[in-house]
């Protein structure tokens, strides 16, 4: 654009003027002057030199040429891109999104995304840092006319090339450069693992040696481990090199039961050169974690005397005694199951910060718990703008485009219950999400979002998003009197009765408050999609209802009536779990209820610890887990002291037991040619398919919501991922809402209806040789631990 006055006028012109046309600025054409090569574990110099005779500020980026390779990514060429043609001002529709959906088998997997392992909820610990990747970014610096600036950089341990990239600008003058550099020395070393292992495998790890020089006739190559999670019985191999090239070495290893990180150190010396390398990878346990609880009740003045036993393999056993001076909601089981759900979608993804947030009000953390709790909220928060969509509410999977209106309220009550306890939220987000709440307020006419969508929910689901822009400070009155004037279902009438009380309309949400039932009528039944509801959750809901509106009394009797519920209960979703945690931390926040815990504890062959200095609702204390043990506990209150002894682990490979609840699951393995394969032994590069059948048997007369199909694999297998590698065995599979492919297993997610069976595929690789172990597979209802089978586990070879 070129601007001037005239006339006293400001007069901007584009393009054509009188008869010329506007030149840009010409092209900068920074230099960039490097070494022929670079050698790894070494400080490289670049030199970048400024050749127009114009001042310029630049950046300096030397990143993985197989990084960049991934995505074809192209050095930034500003020029070309500030100073294109525009596009006509034009705005276009198309019906696209509307066709695909019926083509959802053909298109699934070109465009679902997944891969990585967002949303894995065993976050404790340390984790390999398997690839790490050559990404140096320096600047901005400011460089003179026919100046030059030189810098240091350092490459880590690595083989292969990198692209040495300057990006400048100067005076609406743009350019770049870029150059090419291998990476090498006359002898260098390449150790390759799995993605991962388990406690009793054993496999041969390949290392590559390369002689690039002919001075390197032979090597002697050596390799140790730090971690002692692993034993090599053959530490040292040599290798010749007749000519210049490489050689493959092999160290059998073999994984004890220790869980953790093991690191591995590799050497090799000849011809008067040295190289090392380093390499990590992850000693998991491919099982899922189980929680057992037991409970106890303490009487004034009694003494109970508990026997324990921690279960599950080394490194993953926890043991906990819980006590509380009302009926035990189980803290710890619910929160640890929070935090280890393995699934990723949106309100799995709020549901562990949001219990999270209010944690402190019910149990005493330490120093470094709240820190943790902080991060993952924090966490959460930045995850969440993954799940936008364009009109700004909330999809139920990452990347996707259609609004989720129960998970858009859900994830808006939490930011708004974040933002209050003091977190930073990502730009936009909440002001997004409030906009289409108002938006979708206004125009709520009833409309059914699907077939499946019922008056009762559809009814709460406007009153809960009523209720976040009454919290957000912009509540809709209009609509509020509207939907009041409704039939409602007892929960869609709490929920509003709350949003008249944040709205300043206290009298009209007592008048609301006193119509209700507290009877929820849902006879037990849960919701396996849209506003995951229960009765449990619901009753959670009404909890926070009845503080907001100050009915004290009522939410007296409804906290202990909750916490019976709980009590009762062996599991609890996703949701019903954050509800639970969210309300009682409110209603423990204001005013505890029932009788303050008072007791003695003794662990066996210990000293007696006194416990009664805190405010926490529950007092949790920690037992040992190296052995079975007993404590005793004595009450020194007025009241009855519930106990839970809350032990939890992943059972040793070979524990696990197959079932079937309502729910079919058939694992058959085939070769490419569709016939049946024992995958017992196999010869390493044999490329197989694993089949997966899942039936609903119509025992439940429902269509099931929410599915999720956890296909693991064996360590020596390989996952070949076709959306990335464009491979199919060209067979056709049912269709799914979402497929996530990790290192050592996939996630599908489907509905599947009364008396339907899906099929889903993924193609293997039997790659490592070695000896490993096959999980169990394992479908379920993400919402109703009725709906589930899985099956056995086993060894397997790979020779």
């Amino acid at each position: 654009p070129y601007e001037q006055t005239i006339n006293d006028r400001p007069i901007r012109l584009y393009g054509v003027v009188g008869v010329g046309v506007i030149e840009p600025e010409t092209r900068l054409e920074p230099q960039i002057a490097t070494a022929d090569e670079y050698a790894p574990e070494e400080t490289v110099s670049v030199r970048v030199s400024e050749t127009n005779g114009k001042a310029m500020n630049y950046t300096l980026a030397v990143v993985d040429e197989g990084l960049l390779g991934l995505t074809r990514f192209q050095t930034p060429d500003l020029w070309d891109r500030f100073f294109s043609k525009e596009a006509l001002g034009v705005r276009t529709y198309d019906m696209f999104r509307y066709v695909i959906g019926n083509m959802g088998n053909s298109f699934d997997r070109v465009l679902a995304i997944g891969g990585d392992a967002e949303g894995d909820g065993d976050d404790d610990g340390e984790r390999a840092n398997r690839f790490e990747p050559v990404v140096r970014h320096l600047g901005p610096f400011a460089l003179r006319a026919g100046g030059s600036n030189t810098h240091e950089v350092t490459l880590p341990n690595y083989v292969g090339a990198v692209r040495v990239m300057v990006v400048a600008e100067g005076d609406r003058a743009y350019g770049s450069a870029a150059e090419e550099v291998p990476v090498r020395k006359p002898l260098m070393l390449l150790p390759t693992l799995p993605r991962v292992i388990g406690p009793g495998e054993s496999l041969d790890m390949p290392v590559n040696v390369f002689a690039l020089d002919g001075s390197v006739n032979s090597a002697q190559v050596s390799l140790t481990e730090s971690s002692n999670l692993v034993t090599i019985s053959e530490n040292r191999r040599s290798c010749s090199f007749p000519e210049p090239g490489d050689d493959l070495v092999r160290f059998p290893l073999q994984v004890g039961q220790e869980l953790g990180v093991a690191r591995f150190q590799v050497a090799a010396e000849g011809g008067g050169e040295r190289a090392t390398a380093e390499i990590e990878i992850d000693v998991r346990n491919p099982n899922s974690q189980q929680l057992r609880v037991a409970r106890y009740t303490v009487a004034p003045g009694a003494t109970e005397t508990i026997n324990f036993e921690p279960f599950g393999s080394p490194g993953t056993r926890s043991a906990k005694v819980e006590m509380a001076g009302m009926p035990n909601i189980n803290l710890d089981r619910h929160l640890r199951y929070l935090l280890r759900y393995p699934y990723g979608c949106v309100e799995q993804t709020v549901s562990p910060a949001f219990a999270q947030l209010h944690l402190h009000k019910l149990v005493e953390l330490t120093g470094d718990q709240q820190q943790r709790a902080q991060a993952n909220v924090r966490s959460a928060l930045n995850r969440l703008t993954r799940f936008a969509c364009s009109n700004g509410a909330m999809a139920y999977w990452p990347g996707g485009s259609r609004a989720q209106p129960w998970a858009t309220n859900y994830a808006l009550h939490f930011v708004l219950e974040a933002e209050k306890a003091g977190f930073a939220l990502p730009i936009n987000l909440k002001e997004n999400l409030v906009a289409f709440q108002r938006n979708a307020a206004a125009n709520w006419r009833n409309t059914v979002y699907d077939y499946y969508t019922s008056d009762y929910q559809r009814r709460l689901d406007q009153s809960y998003r009523l209720y976040t822009l009454a919290l957000a400070g912009e509540p809709d009155l209009g609509a509020m009197n509207r939907l009041r004037g409704a039939a409602l279902n007892p929960t869609a009438r709490f929920r509003l009765a709350a949003a008249y009380s944040l709205s300043g309309r206290q009298a009209v949400a007592e008048e609301l408050f006193g119509q209700g039932n507290t009877n929820l009528n849902r006879d037990g039944r849960r919701e396996l999609a849209y506003t995951f509801g229960s009765d449990v959750r619901d009753m959670a809901m009404l909890l926070e209802a009845a503080l907001l509106t100050d009915n004290q009394d009522q939410a007296n009797q409804l906290v202990l009536r909750l916490a019976n519920q709980v009590n009762r209960r062996s599991w609890l979703s996703t949701q019903e779990a954050a509800f639970v945690i969210l309300a009682m931390g409110k209603m423990m926040g204001d005013s505890p209820a029932g009788q303050p815990v008072l007791a003695t504890y003794t662990p066996a062959n210990g000293a007696a610890i006194d416990i009664g200095n805190t405010d926490a609702a529950f007092v949790q204390v920690e037992l040992p887990t190296e052995r079975d043990g007993s404590f005793s506990v004595r009450n020194r209150g007025q009241g009855t002291l519930y106990l839970s002894v809350i032990t939890g682990g992943i059972a040793e490979p070979g524990q696990e037991t197959a079932n079937s609840e309502n729910l079919r699951l058939d694992v058959n393995y085939r070769d490419l040619n569709g016939q049946p394969l024992d995958v017992s032994r196999l010869r390493a590069g044999t490329d197989f398919v694993a089949e997966y059948k899942v039936t609903n048997p119509g025992t439940l007369g429902i269509y099931y919501r929410q599915m999720a199909l956890r296909q693991a694999v064996a360590s020596g297998w390989e996952i070949v991922n076709d959306r990335l590698d464009a491979v199919s065995d060209g067979q056709s599979e049912s269709g799914y809402a979402y497929k996530d492919v990790r290192d050592d297993r996939v996630f599908t997610f489907f509905d599947l209806a009364n008396g339907q069976t899906a099929t889903y595929r993924i193609r293997l690789t039997a790659t490592y040789p070695g000896r490993y172990y096959l999980p169990g597979q394992v479908c379920e209802a993400m919402y109703d631990e009725e709906i589930s089978a899985s099956t056995e586990g086993k060894w397997v070879v790979v020779e």
